[in-house]
């Protein structure tokens, strides 16, 4: 493993533009890592089929009161969550191709649905519900898009190698890195100062958010691609799972392989498997090809709770609510587009 030389200060910096807010409210800003997490949310407590194929994506806002999904029926639908209820809010639909990827702008302003045609969409979220922003963003398939608030870019990745950093306001490039891998995912870290790629080679690379250098790779991280990799919001560590059947915990001051898990559970059915992490920090959860739900001790290195058989096909997605101290819930996505959400 190189070494490398890893700096985690925030970089809130000020910015300027209309259209992007400059200043983080300190709603968001102020969110905790420390919220307690008292027991798992591991029961089922709504089913429901949100799309007529696959459901390929799902995303929390930051404030967890919309829940978005994107399908392989060409289909993107907002979800509002309100005292236990979930309503159809919203349904757009692509004109030919698949949802691959969804976020949400941290200001809750903007959200992006990236489809197979290679294609981004930034949408205003305020008032009616309409396209800013639609851009050819690369030559293969989009894994992942997330914002960076801090410098009012969009950041996506594909498996055309790039990564790639887009101003929100017009659309135009700003940076494009070369990976000279596929990539499979891409994670930024909760101050917005690293981004994590994992790619198809078995390798995790981190970036400079600034200045957009490799300031480090983890060479041989798995044996098979890397499905999905998030930064812990202490940001100390980086978890990621793979088509080798492991999840992995990486700690990244010590810059060195925490934890590595299996299990005769643990599948995955294919390279666009996403986890995720609890809003402490504690806990990653990932689903597997036979629809089972695992949940991982970080900390720990171990397995909390393994749900079997609440899905009826493969597990693509799983998300935890942000706000876990007011909802402890979950929100799993499977290949026949169910969608479950779990409490306790």
């Amino acid at each position: 493993m190189q070494a490398a030389s890893l700096s985690f200060k925030s970089r809130m910096e000020s910015s300027t533009g209309d259209d992007f807010t400059q200043i983080l409210k300190p709603e968001y800003l102020n969110q905790s890592t420390d919220q307690e997490i008292t027991a798992l949310p591991n029961e089922v407590k709504t089913k429901m089929i949100a799309h007529s194929l696959a459901c390929t994506a799902i995303a929390f806002n930051p404030m967890g009161d919309l829940l978005a999904t994107g399908g392989a029926d060409k289909v993107v639908k907002l979800w509002q969550l309100k005292k236990q209820k979930v309503n159809d809010m919203a349904t757009l639909k692509s004109k030919s191709n698949p949802v691959c990827a969804i976020s949400f702008s941290l200001d809750n302003d903007f959200f992006v649905s990236c489809s197979t045609d290679h294609k981004a969409t930034i949408y205003h979220l305020k008032g009616q519900i309409r396209a800013k922003n639609s851009f050819a963003a690369h030559s293969d398939l989009i894994s992942s898009a997330r914002f960076m608030f801090s410098q009012r870019q969009l950041v996506t990745a594909s498996h055309d190698c790039y990564v790639k950093f887009w101003d929100v306001n017009s659309g135009d490039i700003v940076r494009s890195i070369n990976s000279y891998s596929k990539c499979f995912d891409m994670h930024i870290s909760r101050s917005e100062t690293n981004i994590g790629s994992g790619h198809k080679d078995g390798s995790i690379k981190v970036w400079d958010s600034k200045s957009k250098d490799q300031i480090l790779k983890l060479e041989d991280a798995h044996a098979d691609p890397v499905a999905c990799l998030r930064f812990t919001p202490e940001e100390n560590f980086i978890v990621s799972t793979s088509r080798d059947d492991t999840i992995k915990v990486w700690d990244m001051r010590m810059r060195k392989l925490l934890h590595s898990f299996e299990h005769d559970y643990f599948k995955l059915g294919s390279h666009q498997n996403k986890l995720c992490v609890s809003p402490n920090g504690q806990y990653a959860v990932c689903g597997t090809k036979d629809g089972a739900i695992i949940f991982y001790d970080i900390k720990k290195g171990e397995c909390a709770d393994i749900i079997p058989d609440q899905h009826r096909s493969q597990v693509v997605a799983v998300e935890w609510h942000p706000k876990s101290d007011k909802f402890n819930q979950l929100v799993s996505a499977d290949d026949l587009g169910g969608l479950l959400f779990w409490g306790v």
